[in-house]
């Protein structure tokens, strides 16, 4: 789930670019899904917090993507409470 972390780091994990050399690197398909809900709004039944969907042929590919993009994630998120412009 990427719902709740700030903008920049779900833009860096969901831009085209991104996705596609992820993709062909781990042989992985990324598929954004659900809808961002900003912070103290919670999803109603049916509904689902922006997350992404990775799929491929080889656990190995998925897991190596997903850490990639915890890791990506975590950075751009370190960067935007250093500057000041996002609160946990």
């Amino acid at each position: 789930e990427i719902n709740d972390f700030p903008q920049k780091a779900r833009w860096l994990v969901t831009q085209k670019r991104e996705v596609f050399r992820m993709g062909d690197e781990y042989n992985v398909a990324i598929t954004p899904k659900g809808s961002y809900f900003p912070p103290g709004k919670q999803p109603r039944d049916g509904e689902r917090k922006l997350y992404l969907l990775i799929e491929g042929p080889m656990e190995r590919g998925v897991k190596m993507c997903k850490s990639e993009i915890k890791k990506t994630i975590q950075e751009a998120t370190e960067k935007a409470l250093i500057s000041g412009r996002y609160n946990l």
